[in-house]
């Protein structure tokens, strides 16, 4: 079945290069982008871990900012 698969993918791409929808990659250009691809695949887990460690983390910083101010009383009421 995998086999199959993979004859597919290689005739499906076959049939898009030859249609002219892409075009065939150069071997420089190739491995360019190939870098570029796979360096932000790797940074991808980073930055979503780091924006849900911050989101997180605001509520608890706004009320620990509103727990460290003293408790004041209104002067006006009694």
């Amino acid at each position: 079945m995998t086999i199959l698969m993979v004859l597919f993918a290689i005739g499906s791409i076959g049939v898009f290069v030859a249609q002219g929808w892409i075009s065939r990659p150069s071997g420089r250009r190739a491995g360019a982008t190939l870098g570029r691809g796979l360096a932000e695949a790797a940074r991808a887990p980073a930055q979503v871990a780091g924006a849900v460690f911050a989101m997180s983390t605001m509520p608890l910083a706004s009320a620990k900012s509103r727990l460290a101010k003293p408790l004041t009383r209104d002067k006006t009421s009694k």
